[in-house]
């Protein structure tokens, strides 16, 4: 990949990164998520990077299928990541829940495809959720 290439790619994830956090910024169960270290546009940064090869996305405002595949994308990343036992830090769990909120959201909306990538993804966070707590169940049975 050329320099010019990096550059356009990362101003690209740049915008993608702000259009999210300005949408998510509008919602109070999403808001009040951030109280403590780790701000939204840190999330929205990390859901970016982990989305952006996956999705076809040129600056227009981002429709609620947008905004549903591009936390599949990184949802299902977060998941092989916890399955290989690598450490997950605080904006992983929070990306995650905000894609359990927008998931939720969307199983109540009209649009076939929202409801169906939806329900996918509710799937990949019970699955996260099985394996972090089957890990904790196993450090609690090593003590």
């Amino acid at each position: 990949m050329s320099f010019i290439q990096s550059v356009n790619q990362q101003w690209h994830k740049g915008e993608l990164s702000q259009a999210l956090c300005e949408h998510f910024q509008q919602q109070s169960e999403v808001a009040k998520l951030f109280v403590g270290a780790t701000s939204l546009l840190e999330v929205t940064d990390l859901i970016a990077a982990l989305a952006i090869n996956d999705i076809d996305w040129q600056g227009e405002e981002l429709t609620e299928l947008d905004i549903l595949i591009i936390l599949a994308s990184s949802t299902q990343l977060l998941v092989a990541k916890s399955l290989q036992d690598r450490e997950l830090i605080q904006a992983d769990y929070l990306m995650l829940k905000i894609a359990e909120i927008q998931a939720n959201k969307a199983l109540q909306s009209e649009l076939a495809a929202a409801q169906k990538v939806a329900s996918i993804m509710l799937e990949m966070v019970k699955e996260f959720h099985a394996n972090v707590n089957a890990k904790l169940q196993q450090s609690k049975n090593m003590f």
